[in-house]
């Protein structure tokens, strides 16, 4: 079967269950505020760099498929606002400058599959950290069994059905006129837990300063790190 990651504009269907404007919200308000400057890495769609331009931010979109950089520009355009699209890999890129917010969202930390390119991200992400920055990471939550792993939903007349594990995605694809597209990747997403992630950006002078357990009231879990001390808040 082929890629969904082939084709953009079905993948972001497929995952438009999520509300990104209050996702958005929710990780301003843990950060404290509207950065400058904001990096979303393994960005696919781009859906929530897309949302900060909307509201001013200066934004690079970091993804390795062309597809998805390509995608995340034109929706971009679309949207009416700039956003720096590029190719490039999240355990070594090298991009002017620094960010006060940078993202890692939908569990892509689940690529980084050992420790090596997990360490090498981190430090990655702490030479463009800007003084006071923060880094926003989801993970999934292992063992929460309200945690989506499947759904279906309808946009424009297209039906998707969706089964999403760290081994395996499926999506089905129905379109209005009966036909039917199929896709499988086989994923192998490794489960980081907060506590390796924590370990592994510590190497890189970061540590975790909130845990938050809940986003936009759906259950997930986020560290928001950055380079100061602070006592872990696991509120939701």
């Amino acid at each position: 079967m082929p890629s969904i990651y082939s084709r953009p504009d079905l993948y972001e269907a497929a995952f438009s269950f999520r509300d990104i404007p209050s996702e958005v919200d929710a990780i301003v308000r843990w950060t404290g505020e509207v950065p400058a400057r904001a990096l979303e890495l393994a960005a696919g769609p781009g859906a929530h760099g897309i949302e900060l331009a909307r509201r001013g931010v200066d934004v690079t979109a970091l993804d390795l498929s062309p597809a998805m950089v390509r995608h995340a520009a034109r929706r971009a355009r679309e949207a009416g606002v700039p956003l720096d699209a590029q190719v490039g890999d999240m355990t070594g890129f090298s991009l002017g400058g620094r960010f006060g917010l940078i993202l890692l969202m939908a569990g892509a930390v689940g690529h980084l599959s050992s420790e090596d390119a997990l360490r090498a991200h981190f430090a990655c992400v702490a030479h463009h950290l800007a003084a006071g920055g923060r880094y926003v990471v989801e993970a999934s939550q292992p063992g929460d069994d309200t945690t989506r792993d499947r759904w279906r939903l309808t946009r424009d007349g297209t039906r998707f059905d969706v089964r999403f594990s760290p081994r395996v995605l499926t999506v089905r694809v129905r379109q209005p006129d009966g036909r039917v597209l199929a896709f499988r990747d086989e994923l192998g997403l490794r489960m980081w837990t907060a506590g390796e992630l924590a370990d592994a950006a510590a190497g890189s002078g970061l540590a975790v300063l909130q845990r938050r357990r809940r986003l936009a009231g759906e259950s997930r879990l986020l560290l928001v790190l950055g380079r100061q001390s602070s006592s872990t808040d696991s509120s939701s």
